[in-house]
């Protein structure tokens, strides 16, 4: 089954949202009361990518900023026209610097929505329970550059997975390197594919639900 999850974390729906490349924002954390960050390419910060993104929600809860469910508290951040917003990180020659607003907290919560619902009705339709899964490959950009923890802690895989992560990389340029050079690996290709059964989340009965418990930034959620 696929999700959509790529436009929060690619930033097409972040206020200072950009891909994973030179200048974005790739880890944040708090150290001394201060929050400091690190930029791809170690160059000036640009903006925000997904793996950022996601640990400045894990921050921004921890510190009791914003809620589990999403919800910014009004005297800790700054109240806008566009809404409310929490200053990360102050850049020269940018009044602004990067920010994270309510509205983009929301749109990540609706990709964690999507994705966990994801994940539990895989499981289920599957027959296999969460302490089955032996191995989680976590591809592409997100998988490279996230902070597996903040993974865990904003509740976006279940806490049994903790040791089970393995960063994969660029899995898609990796597959088709493989095919191309390979018979024994084009004719495993092709049987896989003839073995994939497609689960089709949208007209599943229960993936509303699912969507809706699973937008919480909780751990909790996995245990209901």
């Amino acid at each position: 089954c696929s999700v959509a999850m790529g436009p929060a974390l690619e930033g097409m729906s972040i206020e200072c949202g950009m891909r994973a490349e030179t200048g974005a924002v790739d880890r944040i954390w708090m150290e001394d009361e201060k929050i400091l960050f690190h930029t791809i390419g170690e160059s000036a910060p640009a903006g925000l990518c997904g793996s950022g993104m996601i640990d400045a929600v894990r921050l921004l809860v921890e510190e009791k900023i914003i809620t589990p469910a999403g919800r910014m508290i009004s005297g800790m951040v700054t109240l806008t026209d566009e809404g409310k917003k929490f200053q990360l990180i102050h850049t020269d020659g940018n009044d602004a610097g990067i920010y994270i607003s309510q509205n983009d907290i929301r749109n990540l919560q609706l990709a964690k929505g999507a994705v966990c619902s994801g994940i539990m009705l895989l499981l289920e339709s599957a027959g296999i329970k969460i302490s089955d899964v032996k191995k989680i490959y976590l591809a592409g950009a997100l998988g490279y550059y996230g902070n597996a923890e903040s993974l865990f802690q904003t509740g976006f895989l279940p806490g049994p997975w903790r040791e089970k992560i393995f960063k994969a990389g660029n899995t898609a340029l990796t597959g088709a390197e493989l095919i191309m050079l390979s018979a024994t690996m084009r004719q495993r290709a092709e049987e896989i594919s003839r073995n994939i059964h497609h689960l089709d989340l949208v007209s599943h009965h229960r993936f509303h639900d699912l969507f809706v418990r699973f937008m919480s930034f909780s751990q909790s959620t996995w245990h209901k």
